[in-house]
């Protein structure tokens, strides 16, 4: 079960990392997007570690 402040962290996660994807898809060079999302995924393993 999660708290209602896990689910607020959780939807911060996903709306930075679409913005993050947005700004990159802007920018187009390709390479630039799995570059980006790895960091996101880093990003949010590393925040759930925090929470957790």
């Amino acid at each position: 079960m999660s708290t209602a402040n896990e689910i607020v962290k959780e939807q911060m996660v996903q709306t930075t990392s679409k913005k993050i994807v947005r700004s990159s898809e802007k920018q187009k060079p390709r390479a630039c997007i799995p570059f980006t999302l790895y960091i996101g995924i880093r990003g949010f393993i590393g925040y759930s570690l925090l929470i957790a």
